[in-house]
């Protein structure tokens, strides 16, 4: 067993369990669009990145390679940048049809966007605003 920190409070981990599902299974609100249990990580839409102590970079959960006595951090000002700059990145390249799409209403992709930019107006003003 691992033992690692989580926002200030302490788990037992099983050595060989993916974070993400870790933190899935335990209630923390960690968004994903690439991840699925079946299939590698490959930490493509890094949506479910975090902070981890010691690291230049956030690190996605998805692919983060659990090591004892690590400490994470899944909301921070950090994280919640990066979640909204990697949305609307993502964003920027999807029609903008979410109104008329046969998946509308059962669509993490649009629950993600109305969760960050609940305004509506997130994706272009937004990475402008961030001279992305």
């Amino acid at each position: 067993m691992l033992s690692i920190e989580i926002d200030g409070k302490n788990y037992q981990i099983p050595q060989g369990k993916n974070l993400l599902e870790f933190l899935l299974e335990n209630s923390f609100d960690i968004p994903h669009l690439c991840y699925h249990p079946a299939l590698k990580s490959i930490g493509a839409c890094r949506m479910c990145a975090v902070e981890v102590e010691g690291s230049k970079n956030l690190v996605t959960s998805c692919t983060a390679e659990l090591k004892d006595g690590m400490k994470i951090k899944t909301n921070s000002s950090l994280v919640d940048e990066s979640r909204k700059v990697n949305l609307s990145l993502i964003l920027k390249e999807h029609p903008d049809d979410c109104m008329t799409c046969d998946q509308n209403g059962n669509c993490s992709l649009q629950d993600l966007a109305y969760e960050y930019f609940p305004s509506g107006k997130p994706l272009f003003g937004y990475l402008e605003k961030k001279k992305i």
